[in-house]
């Protein structure tokens, strides 16, 4: 008669334990979460990129930080959005201003010779050129 005995363990339940214990090697390994944590933030902040946030392998077009690259551009979507609501809010008192100047004398005759300037230009090409004023009532417009 034969003395064995014969023990089994189910994967599902060994693996869990391995990979944990993998992992925590890993960590341990690298200096911890933390250092693993503030060592990625660090290289993704500080990386060079080019002027539109993509990293090339091109020292000559990577000279910006993404994080100035990142910065820079909402900074700049969030005062093109101030300043299209500040020229909207004043829309009226612009129109009045531009058409106040265009009635002037000086406003006329600055119109003028940016039109005779623009024209002896265009006439000067050896291209064809050709040149249209067209005025609208307002209601015919749209």
């Amino acid at each position: 008669m034969e003395n064995t005995v014969s023990l089994q363990i189910s994967k599902d339940l060994v693996n869990p334990i391995v990979e944990t214990k993998v992992k925590e090697a890993i960590l341990a390994a690298m200096g911890g979460q933390e250092k693993i944590i503030e060592k990625v933030v660090n290289e993704v902040l500080s990386r060079r990129v080019d002027e539109n946030g993509k990293h090339t392998n091109n020292t000559y077009s990577d000279k910006f930080s993404w994080l100035d690259v990142v910065v820079t551009k909402q900074i700049r979507e969030a005062v093109e959005t101030q300043v299209k609501d500040v020229v909207a809010e004043s829309s009226i008192q612009i129109r009045e201003a531009v058409i106040k100047q265009l009635q002037s004398k000086k406003g006329s005759s600055m119109v003028a010779a940016a039109l005779v300037d623009c024209l002896s230009k265009t006439f000067a090409s050896s291209w064809t050129s050709k040149f249209d004023v067209k005025f609208e009532s307002p209601s015919t417009r749209y």
